[in-house]
């Protein structure tokens, strides 16, 4: 089987396979449409004890400048809707088709760090 190339699908294509996965893995995941009112919310898991929240973002190459603004604002608008929902996040996860490195891992960990759940990423592997 040959590997994906991420960088020729489309953001929707990307996003909706990524989605796919996850809903595989966790089928009581409910996906949110992106709309005006989605709380920067992808995709979650509710458990009993809360819910764990998925940021997909399609960028499978080195992230810019303005690919890292639109990761924190995902992320300051979930704060801002489960503060004003009353959502228990247990856990947020970033998932893209696109590997870490440890200076934007300190750089994800330094932009999520307003909030008091586990924080990951999760990418390619």
């Amino acid at each position: 089987m040959s590997r994906v190339e991420w960088t020729r699908r489309t953001p929707e294509e990307v996003e909706s396979v990524i989605a796919f996965m996850l809903c595989r893995e966790f089928p009581n995941a409910i996906r949110i449409r992106p709309s005006q009112g989605d709380g920067g919310i992808d995709l979650m898991v509710p458990s009993p004890s809360g819910v764990t929240i998925y940021q997909v973002k399609s960028f499978a190459q080195n992230l810019t400048f303005s690919q890292k603004k639109q990761i924190q604002r995902s992320f300051d608008t979930l704060l801002a809707y489960a503060g004003k929902e009353k959502l228990h996040v247990l856990e947020w996860c970033l998932v893209m088709p696109l590997d870490p490195t440890r200076e934007q891992l300190r750089w994800l960990q330094q932009v999520t760090s307003k909030g008091d759940f586990s924080r990951s990423w999760h990418g390619l592997a």
